[in-house]
Protein backbone atom coordinates (compact mmCIF):
# COMPACT_ATOMS: atom_id res chain seq x y z
CA UNK A 1 0.00 0.00 0.00
CA UNK A 2 2.99 2.20 0.73
CA UNK A 3 4.46 1.12 -1.54
CA UNK A 4 1.59 2.38 -4.38
CA UNK A 5 1.32 5.72 -2.72
CA UNK A 6 4.76 6.46 -3.17
CA UNK A 7 4.43 5.38 -6.76
CA UNK A 8 1.26 7.67 -7.32
CA UNK A 9 3.11 10.80 -6.03
CA UNK A 10 6.75 9.82 -7.68
CA UNK A 11 4.31 9.57 -11.19
CA UNK A 12 2.31 12.88 -10.18
CA UNK A 13 5.83 14.53 -9.36
CA UNK A 14 7.14 14.03 -12.82
CA UNK A 15 3.90 15.09 -14.37
CA UNK A 16 3.87 18.20 -13.01
CA UNK A 17 7.60 19.06 -13.77
CA UNK A 18 7.06 17.85 -17.32
CA UNK A 19 3.98 20.56 -17.62
CA UNK A 20 5.82 22.91 -16.09
CA UNK A 21 8.83 22.44 -18.61
CA UNK A 22 6.78 22.34 -21.46
CA UNK A 23 5.17 25.70 -20.62
CA UNK A 24 8.49 27.16 -19.46
CA UNK A 25 9.02 25.94 -23.34
CA UNK A 26 6.17 27.38 -24.69
CA UNK A 27 7.14 30.96 -22.43
CA UNK A 28 10.80 31.13 -23.31
CA UNK A 29 10.07 32.64 -27.18
CA UNK A 30 7.81 35.02 -25.81
CA UNK A 31 9.70 36.02 -23.23
CA UNK A 32 12.93 36.16 -25.34
CA UNK A 33 11.08 38.77 -28.11
CA UNK A 34 9.85 41.29 -25.29
CA UNK A 35 13.65 41.25 -24.08
CA UNK A 36 15.13 41.73 -27.63
CA UNK A 37 12.72 44.80 -28.40
CA UNK A 38 12.96 46.38 -24.58
CA UNK A 39 15.75 45.53 -22.62
CA UNK A 40 18.64 48.17 -22.58
CA UNK A 41 21.74 47.56 -20.10
CA UNK A 42 20.62 51.21 -19.05
CA UNK A 43 16.78 50.30 -18.33
CA UNK A 44 16.54 46.37 -17.70
CA UNK A 45 13.14 44.93 -18.25
CA UNK A 46 11.58 42.50 -16.56
CA UNK A 47 9.08 39.86 -17.77
CA UNK A 48 6.47 38.96 -14.36
CA UNK A 49 4.37 36.59 -15.98
CA UNK A 50 3.49 35.11 -19.24
CA UNK A 51 -0.05 32.96 -19.95
CA UNK A 52 -0.51 31.38 -23.36
CA UNK A 53 -3.66 30.53 -24.83
CA UNK A 54 -3.89 29.21 -28.85
CA UNK A 55 -1.81 31.20 -30.89
CA UNK A 56 -2.22 34.18 -28.55
CA UNK A 57 0.09 35.39 -25.56
CA UNK A 58 -0.16 38.41 -23.10
CA UNK A 59 3.14 39.10 -21.26
CA UNK A 60 3.42 41.72 -17.61
CA UNK A 61 6.15 43.52 -17.84
CA UNK A 62 7.87 46.20 -15.69
CA UNK A 63 10.86 48.53 -16.39
CA UNK A 64 12.02 51.66 -14.93
CA UNK A 65 9.34 51.70 -12.04
CA UNK A 66 6.48 51.22 -14.29
CA UNK A 67 4.76 48.72 -15.87
CA UNK A 68 2.21 47.13 -18.91
CA UNK A 69 0.93 44.04 -20.51
CA UNK A 70 2.11 42.99 -23.90
CA UNK A 71 -0.84 41.46 -26.70
CA UNK A 72 1.26 38.67 -28.71
CA UNK A 73 0.39 37.01 -31.45
CA UNK A 74 1.73 33.68 -32.95
CA UNK A 75 1.49 33.53 -36.79
CA UNK A 76 3.12 30.78 -38.81
CA UNK A 77 5.38 29.89 -35.48
CA UNK A 78 6.71 33.58 -34.99
CA UNK A 79 5.51 35.68 -32.15
CA UNK A 80 4.64 39.01 -32.77
CA UNK A 81 3.69 41.78 -30.41
CA UNK A 82 0.58 43.43 -31.64
CA UNK A 83 -0.86 45.75 -28.88
CA UNK A 84 0.87 47.09 -25.15
CA UNK A 85 -1.62 48.13 -22.97
CA UNK A 86 -2.13 48.37 -18.76
CA UNK A 87 -5.12 46.87 -16.69
CA UNK A 88 -6.94 46.78 -20.08
CA UNK A 89 -5.49 43.29 -21.20
CA UNK A 90 -6.35 41.87 -17.75
CA UNK A 91 -10.45 41.98 -19.37
CA UNK A 92 -12.17 39.45 -21.24
CA UNK A 93 -14.14 42.31 -22.88
CA UNK A 94 -11.27 44.11 -24.07
CA UNK A 95 -9.90 41.04 -25.53
CA UNK A 96 -12.90 40.49 -27.59
CA UNK A 97 -12.98 43.91 -28.48
CA UNK A 98 -9.87 43.61 -29.99
CA UNK A 99 -10.85 40.18 -31.79
CA UNK A 100 -10.35 37.33 -30.06
CA UNK A 101 -13.55 34.61 -29.38
CA UNK A 102 -15.34 34.81 -26.29
CA UNK A 103 -14.45 31.69 -25.04
CA UNK A 104 -10.39 32.35 -25.94
CA UNK A 105 -10.43 35.60 -24.36
CA UNK A 106 -12.30 34.40 -21.15
CA UNK A 107 -9.58 31.67 -20.97
CA UNK A 108 -6.83 33.87 -21.39
CA UNK A 109 -8.05 36.48 -18.70
CA UNK A 110 -8.40 34.16 -16.34
CA UNK A 111 -4.88 32.64 -16.92
CA UNK A 112 -3.12 35.95 -16.31
CA UNK A 113 -5.11 36.92 -13.40
CA UNK A 114 -4.09 33.87 -11.95
CA UNK A 115 -0.15 34.16 -12.97
CA UNK A 116 -0.23 37.54 -11.99
CA UNK A 117 -2.02 36.28 -8.26
CA UNK A 118 1.72 35.24 -7.72
CA UNK A 119 3.80 38.95 -7.97
CA UNK A 120 3.62 41.13 -5.26
CA UNK A 121 1.18 44.04 -4.54
CA UNK A 122 3.40 46.67 -5.31
CA UNK A 123 4.51 45.25 -8.58
CA UNK A 124 0.85 44.39 -9.92
CA UNK A 125 0.40 47.70 -9.13
CA UNK A 126 3.26 48.61 -11.66
CA UNK A 127 1.85 46.47 -14.17
CA UNK A 128 -1.82 49.10 -14.54
CA UNK A 129 0.89 52.20 -14.85
CA UNK A 130 0.45 51.49 -18.93
CA UNK A 131 -2.09 54.10 -19.62
CA UNK A 132 -3.82 53.52 -22.95
CA UNK A 133 -3.01 51.42 -25.93
CA UNK A 134 -0.42 51.22 -28.20
CA UNK A 135 -0.78 49.38 -30.97
CA UNK A 136 1.82 47.40 -33.07
CA UNK A 137 1.69 45.91 -36.66
CA UNK A 138 3.52 43.08 -35.93
CA UNK A 139 7.16 44.63 -35.91
CA UNK A 140 8.19 47.76 -34.05
CA UNK A 141 6.18 50.45 -36.10
CA UNK A 142 4.21 51.62 -32.99
CA UNK A 143 0.65 53.89 -33.36
CA UNK A 144 -1.34 55.10 -31.08
CA UNK A 145 -5.25 53.91 -30.86
CA UNK A 146 -7.33 57.48 -30.13
CA UNK A 147 -9.94 56.16 -28.85
CA UNK A 148 -7.98 54.55 -26.01
CA UNK A 149 -6.34 57.63 -24.52
CA UNK A 150 -3.25 56.19 -25.04
CA UNK A 151 0.39 57.26 -23.79
CA UNK A 152 3.08 55.67 -25.96
CA UNK A 153 5.69 54.24 -23.54
CA UNK A 154 9.05 56.06 -24.13
CA UNK A 155 12.15 54.57 -23.89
Amino acid sequence: MVRKILEIIVILTLSNILVFSASAQQEDPVRQLMLKQFDRPESKLTIAAVVIDSHYAIASWIQDGRGGRALLRNKHGAWSIILCSGESLRQSERLIQIGMGHELANRLAQSLVKAEASLTAHDRHLLDTFEGDVLLDGGDHPTVNPQHNAQPYKH
